[in-house]
Formats: structure tokens, C-alpha cells, sequence
């Protein structure tokens, strides 16, 4: 029966009752009040007594139980409130023979956690999810969910420097120790395993510290939400809502694989700010260069092409052709002075048309060394969504001076 509209399987109800447990977790829902309990608004605490809410509303989700309130550990205490503590165990592995998959009860269930849970979520409320996923990438870095309902200004902050900050030493430390079992190991095996660990969790390492700089800058923005203005507007400022099919691999979000926050509904709905900027692909090169020198002499940030910056709509790229498009891809190369670090990739999405396109994603990294001029000698920076030129006021009215003070 599985796949069928008219009957459950085991999976489903025990899938159907992990989403209950991490609605408890968040406190949408508790075992002492039936119904929705809490879905914005005034919090009250006297409505959770049996199981207690997460304090901060953000579930860390990692390969190992690295956080007090990770969300393995606080879906076995719910299961032993709920159940009891002397059927724990057997609780637990049936849960995990219902998930399917190899291990302790306790790993399965991770790893449903890690891989499968946030699908079924987004899936359940169709593509309108109420608890939103903060994902480092494949190497598992580090993941959380936060609720909507209880999102605050500050909570991609506490994010960035409760738990991003704290895996990471958590990495650093986890690295020493295995460099040292390596080197120190009695048995060639014990070395090769030592030396695949350490590369497992250098990659994680890596991955995490990429998509902290990624944070970073979410984090400074203190973006606020308005729950009036609905799941979809709210989920885009952060994430992609627009799902693509691929025979291959079904239902697939698609993004930016340099910056995981940059999402078709981010590109197209976010207001442009001090790492973003979109702009058709009808733009001629040499007019891409101010918002090159700007990202370049700030904090760095991305330029966009493919959406129109009045309308938003998505034009794509395949209509300028190949010319055009390597003349736009080489234009911080030959546009700029010199010329800055870079990265660009080309995104499938679909068009206004509903024709298959691409976007060109323009990644422009801060310089530290030298100062980036276009090649008439003019010089920008970037400031809020503007690019500011020095027009003849100098280095200090821009304030470039302060990262180059012998200018």
C-alpha cells in the first residue's frame, strides 16, 4: 500500500509522530494542552509541564550529540515522557525499524533526522514549511531547524555564535586529536583509519567554516519577519521555494553551490543589500564594473544576471549568447583594475517563458591587498544597495582608507 492516498503505512504514523515530537520541541504543540498551542503571539509558559519546550527554539541536528538540546537527544526524552522510561529501548527500535536502515536505534533515527525528515516536512506542508532548515551542506557540518512562530531578529545570531561557533571548536579540537592518533598509531591500520576520520572532519570543518562567513552576513543584517505576510514571503527571504523535477533524483531545491543562501526566491524577491545586486543580462560588461570595484573594496558580495532588476522576472541568460556571456563572465578581468578575486557559476533554473535556462552568478570576493578600479580609474564601494563613487571626494569621504591607510 505503500504510496497510496487512502492508506498508512507504519513509516507514515512514525514519521507522523517525529513531526509531532519536534512540533512539542518548539512548542507549537505540548503534551498537556490539546491543539495548537503556540503559533505567534504571547508565549505562556504554564502550558508546557510534562515536556518542556526548546529554550532558544533552535534544534541543532549533527552526526554526533555535540549540544545538550540536540535533536536526537530531546526526541528520546520526548518518547520516554510520553512512553515511559521502561520501554524506552523497545520504543525506540521499533521507531527505527519503521524508518528502515542500519545501526542502533539511536543512529537510524539520526540518521533520519540528517537526511530525510526536512523533505518530508516541506512535503507535508507543501512546499510551506514552518520550521526552516539551516544547512552547512553535505558534509554535515552543521544543521539546525528553527520554527517560524518563534523567530527573532537576533536568532540567526545566536545561531552563528551559540552553535556555528561552538561546532567549530568542536572541529578544531576533534582535529588535534586525531593528528595525533595518526601519527602516533601502533598498526598501519590503525593509521589509515585514524587518517580517514581526520579527513571526514576536516571537510566538515571546512564546509562549516565556509558557510559561517555565508551566515555571517544574514546575521548582521537582524532581518525581521512579519508572520502576517505568511509562510511563502517569509521562508523566500531566506530560502528557495521554487522546487525543480529531475527524473533522476526527484523533487530537488535549487541554489547557489557557493552560497547556500542565495535561492531562486532569495535572487528574485530579496531587496538588493550590501552582498547582493541582480541585474538583466543585457547588460553591457563595461557597466557591470562599479558594482565589481564596490563588492570588492567592501565585504565582498554577489552580482546576479539573468533577473531583471525592475521586474524581477526571470529572463535567463541563453537569449544574449555565447559571446556576450563570456564577455560578461570575463568582466572583472577586463573591466577592473586589477582584477579581483573571483568565482561565477551558471544556475539551471526556468524562465518567464517556462523555457529551461541558466543564471550567471557573479562572485566577488573582498579584496585585502590592493584597491579595485574599473578601468577608467574610477573607484566604488559598496554601501547598503548603493555603489558609492568617489567623484572626485577621495579615498576618505569612501572610506576605504581605513582598510588601506598608507592611501
Amino acid at each position: 500500500m505503500k504510496g497510496s492516498n487512502y492508506a498508512l503505512t507504519k513509516a507514515d504514523v512514525v514519521k507522523s509522530l517525529i513531526s509531532y515530537a519536534v512540533g512539542c520541541m518548539f512548542g507549537r504543540y505540548s503534551l498537556d494542552t490539546p491543539g495548537l498551542v503556540y503559533a505567534g503571539g504571547e508565549w505562556d509558559d504554564s502550558k508546557y509541564t510534562t515536556f518542556l519546550p526548546d529554550e532558544d527554539a533552535i534544534l541543532p541536528i549533527c552526526d554526533d550529540e555535540y549540544f545538550d538540546d540536540d535533536i536526537v537527544g530531546r526526541f528520546v526524552e520526548f518518547i520516554e515522557a510520553v512512553f515511559g522510561k521502561e520501554t524506552l529501548e523497545e520504543n525506540l527500535q521499533f521507531i527505527a525499524d519503521a524508518l528502515g536502515g542500519r545501526g542502533s536505534s539511536r543512529e537510524v533515527i539520526r540518521s533520519y533526522f540528517l537526511t530525510g525528515f526536512y523533505a518530508d516536512h516541506v512535503k507535508t506542508y507543501q512546499k510551506r514549511p514552518i520550521y526552516w532548515l539551516f544547512d552547512s551542506g553535505k558534509k554535515n557540518g552543521f544543521k539546525c531547524l528553527v520554527y517560524m512562530h518563534r523567530y527573532c531578529p537576533d536568532t540567526i545570531a545566536r545561531i552563528r555564535t551559540d552553535y556555528v561557533h561552538e561546532q567549530q571548536s568542536r572541529y578544531r579540537t576533534a582535529i588535534e586529536s586525531l593528528e595525533q592518533a595518526r601519527d602516533n598509531a601502533a598498526t598501519a591500520g590503525d593509521k589509515v583509519k585514524a587518517g580517514k576520520k581526520l579527513a571526514a572532519v576536516e571537510a566538515q570543518a571546512k564546509e562549516l567554516l565556509e558557510y559561517e562567513e555565508k551566515i555571517h552576513h544574514l546575521a548582521d543584517q537582524m532581518i525581521a519577519i512579519d508572520l502576517d505576510d505568511g509562510v511563502k514571503h517569509n521562508h523566500a527571504i531566506f530560502f528557495r521555494m521554487y522546487w525543480r523535477r529531475s527524473s533522476e533524483e526527484g523533487f530537488f531545491m535549487t541554489q547557489s553551490g557557493i552560497n547556500s543562501m542565495l535561492t531562486l526566491e532569495y535572487m528574485q524577491t530579496a531587496k538588493e543589500n550590501k552582498y547582493f545586486d541582480r541585474k538583466s543580462a543585457r547588460i553591457r560588461p563595461s557597466d557591470l564594473a562599479p558594482i565589481i570595484s564596490a563588492f570588492a573594496n567592501a565585504d565582498g558580495g554577489t552580482i546576479v544576471l539573468g533577473i531583471s532588476d525592475k521586474t524581477h522576472t526571470v529572463e535567463g541568460i541563453n537569449f544574449i549568447g555565447e559571446d556576450h556571456l563570456n564577455e560578461l563572465i570575463t568582466a572583472p578581468k577586463n573591466c577592473c583594475k586589477p582584477m579581483p578575486k573571483f568565482e561565477y557559476e551558471l544556475l539551471d533554473v526556468e524562465n518567464a517563458k517556462g523555457q529551461a535556462d541558466r543564471l550567471l552568478l557573479l562572485h566577488i570576493k573582498k579584496s585585502v591587498d590592493y584597491i579595485v578600479r574599473t578601468s577608467n580609474d574610477s573607484t566604488y564601494l559598496r554601501i547598503g544597495d548603493k555603489n558609492q563613487g568617489d567623484e572626485g571626494r577621495g579615498f576618505n569621504q569612501l572610506g576605504i582608507c581605513q582598510k588601506y591607510p598608507e592611501l
